[in-house]
């Protein structure tokens, strides 16, 4: 209940970023949270290129942390096995699906509803990050 609570706030508020600006309605950002299945979405950029921003989210600074850690761990773990650059981390639980991936300069955090399984999340995340290069 709270959780549904806090999200019909986010939701009521529109975009947001996370110093608390609101972004354009046909903004990336808008279009890329109305994609069917997406439940959140947070984008991180270097803050002189716009800092992060944030879609669905009630505490978007501690994800965007958890983000770039995980990120930069896998980063290192990939150079160290010398298994080349990481594209995208998909992570499927019991409850919350989310997938981390990187597009030029932009770092994003995706959260998908439960139901959907990785083929729809992959192919579905495939979309996401057309749209956000268009």
């Amino acid at each position: 209940m709270l959780l549904e609570t806090a999200q019909a706030l986010d939701e009521s508020r529109g975009n947001v970023d996370l110093e608390g600006a609101p972004a354009g309605p046909s903004s990336p950002l808008a279009q890329v949270s109305q994609i069917e299945g997406v439940e959140f979405v947070l984008t991180m950029k270097p803050a002189e290129q716009g800092g992060n921003e944030a879609r669905g989210l009630e505490s978007p600074e501690r994800m965007a942390a958890w983000s770039k850690q995980t990120m930069e761990r896998f980063r290192a773990l990939g150079e160290r096995l010398q298994a080349g650059p990481v594209e995208q981390i998909e992570a499927l639980g019991p409850q919350r699906n989310v997938v981390l991936a990187k597009q030029g300069d932009t770092d994003f955090c995706v959260g998908w509803k439960i139901s959907m399984n990785a083929d729809q999340i992959r192919e579905t995340m495939k979309k996401v990050l057309a749209l956000w290069a268009s």
